[in-house]
């Protein structure tokens, strides 16, 4: 059974695929779960166990990853791989500094390998069009994951995503200059493919 855990419209939305046991735990937040089903394409239905927590920041979906870990179903209680995309809302509402991502990190090192994607700083090459989303606080939230994950042997880190949508003049976002459009979504899940197999 594969399980996406989303937060909308201030309710909990649960969505089961059930096919094979799944080997891929993927957590985020809005980007992701506007992504899911282009995720699940990419990583195959049966593979993906995902928390995606719209407005969440990292010491708000914490919690809700370590419950997944302890009830040792699907990938979280297999450790195989896991892949997070976690930050927007931190730099969104300025706690680049949580002290959240150190023990999340942590989380991602207890699977035999786990990737943690960077966040965009200039879409598109410009400043994002969401005032809140403020470049120097992206680039210093990816400078604490970069610098908190050499701590961990199991957690790599991948450009991926962050390099796609700051390529100058590319167009992966919706207006808001934070959510992926359909062309984003489509990205999103080749990204995370793509830094899965590489590191995995």
């Amino acid at each position: 059974m594969v399980l996406v855990i989303a937060l909308l419209g201030g309710g909990l939305v649960l969505r089961r695929w059930t096919t094979k046991r799944p080997d891929t735990f993927v957590v985020g937040d809005s980007v992701t779960f506007l992504s899911a089903t282009p995720i699940q394409g990419r990583l195959g239905a049966s593979h993906v166990q995902l928390i995606a927590l719209p407005g969440y920041r990292s010491l708000d979906i914490y919690p809700y990853v370590q419950k997944a870990m302890d009830e040792h179903a699907g990938p979280s209680g297999s450790r195989k791989r896991a892949i997070f995309l976690v930050g927007y809302n931190d730099v969104m509402r300025n706690t680049v500094d949580s002290t959240a991502l150190g023990p999340m990190l942590k989380q991602a090192n207890a699977f035999e390998c786990a990737v943690w994607l960077t966040l965009p700083v200039r879409p598109g090459g410009a400043r994002s069009a969401e005032p809140r989303y403020d470049p120097g606080r992206a680039e210093a939230w990816n400078a604490r994951v970069v610098k908190l994950a050499r701590e961990y042997r199991h957690v790599h880190v991948s450009n991926a995503w962050a390099d796609a949508v700051d390529a100058p003049g590319e167009k992966l976002l919706q207006a808001d200059g934070v959510h992926p459009n359909a062309d984003g979504q489509q990205r999103l899940g080749q990204a995370m493919k793509a830094a899965l197999d590489g590191a995995c």
